[in-house]
């Protein structure tokens, strides 16, 4: 169940880089950039692209080896818990977009599936 989790979010990412860099002024409007100069675009791509591209390595990588699963979650733990609480804070402050709102709902979701991993897959106590 870790490995399919830890492909999932290898794919997702992978796909998530590739659409940010081939459509990335089409993405980065959607996510509410209303404009962006040559630096943004250098800003967007390296992060959304570059970014996005090395957690789906990681996420690869950590699937592919088992001994590796575990620092997979864990850094599925560290990685998702923030994004939901800042998502969630700005959101309530701002009350974002459309796809915002999509962004959290999933944000949300990914850290909710990790955490009961977490819980699912704790080694063994003695």
């Amino acid at each position: 169940m870790l490995a399919l989790f830890l492909w999932i979010n290898a794919i997702a990412y992978a796909g998530l880089s590739l659409l940010c860099v081939v459509r990335l002024r089409a993405t980065a409007a959607s996510l509410g950039y209303t404009s962006l100069g040559s630096g943004g675009v250098s800003e967007f791509a390296t992060v959304y692209g570059g970014l996005q591209l090395g957690l789906a390595l990681f996420f690869a990588v950590c699937a592919m080896n088992p001994a590796m699963q575990r620092n997979g979650l864990v850094f599925a733990l560290c990685l998702y818990v923030p994004l939901a609480v800042f998502r969630t804070i700005s959101l309530l402050a701002t009350g974002g977009s459309g796809v915002t709102w999509s962004v959290f709902a999933l944000e949300v979701t990914l850290m909710l599936v990790t955490v009961a991993l977490w819980f699912a897959d704790r080694p063994n106590a003695v």
